[in-house]
């Protein structure tokens, strides 16, 4: 004998009422939709030189994976982080250089941190972390002051005239006892989200880059990598690939 449809119906009714139930009590995910803030530096997101291109050999531009906006008719290239050893990317073309460079300045324009790297064939993304001070535990950036960055691709070490560089600014911020909060009891899945709405940008950025390395093939990060990018305008560098191993946490 079968089941009666009556039967049927009321465990029908009973699925639905008991999925709505759940999607009412469980957590969304945070979108990666990033909320800048309302202050603004000069820079240059994509880099440019005296020589255009200089040792580029391919279409895309040098690129900040930094939020450009308008302030006050100042076109910004602006972020924060809450992160003593804050972690900055750039998309870097396929060149023929002898290097890359990464320089910090104080708002007094001394050199905080500069850093050299190898210069690679492959187009994609290369990251540079800010490094705790030598021979101690103390950050190199000061809490509440704005840092002057320049990532160069440097096509000849003896004729600097021809670097494409690109350049912009780092604050740090305290963290909002809210977001610490927040950030000890979700997932680390949300964690890039969050970061995004409270407008911490390069802490953002490096989450979704730890999710997106130590899980490639999984849609969410997937997903979220490409929504942070798209919220400040980069849609078209979400396919390059990450040109390290993982970021450590």
């Amino acid at each position: 004998m079968g089941i009666p449809f009556h039967s049927l119906s009321r465990a029908a009714i009973s699925l639905t009422l008991l999925t709505a139930t759940l999607w009412s009590v469980l957590p969304l995910p945070v979108q990666a939709q990033y909320t800048p803030p309302d202050r603004g530096l000069p820079g240059r997101r994509e880099g440019g030189g005296t020589r255009g291109n200089g040792c580029a050999t391919s279409d895309r531009p040098l690129t900040a994976l930094a939020p450009q906006f308008v302030v006050d008719g100042t076109v910004s290239i602006y972020g924060t982080t809450v992160s003593e050893t804050p972690k900055l990317y750039w998309y870097v073309p396929a060149v023929n250089a002898q290097a890359l460079e990464f320089v910090l300045l104080d708002e007094d324009g001394d050199e905080v941190y500069l850093e050299t790297l190898p210069a690679n064939e492959t187009p994609g993304i290369v990251g540079v972390e800010v490094p705790a001070a030598e021979n101690s535990t103390l950050s190199r950036l000061t809490p509440n002051q704005d840092y002057h960055w320049f990532f160069s691709v440097v096509c000849d070490t003896s004729d600097r005239s021809g670097d494409v560089i690109s350049e912009g600014w780092v604050r740090r911020i305290p963290a909002e006892t809210s977001l610490e909060a927040q950030l000890t009891t979700t997932p680390p899945t949300q964690h890039a989200g969050e970061l995004a709405q409270a407008g911490v940008w390069f802490d953002a950025l490096n989450t979704a880059a730890q999710q997106r390395c130590l899980q490639p093939e999984d849609m969410s990060s997937l997903e979220q990598w490409n929504t942070l990018l798209g919220s400040i305008g980069l849609e078209n560098l979400t396919d390059a690939p990450l040109l390290e191993s993982c970021p450590a946490n």
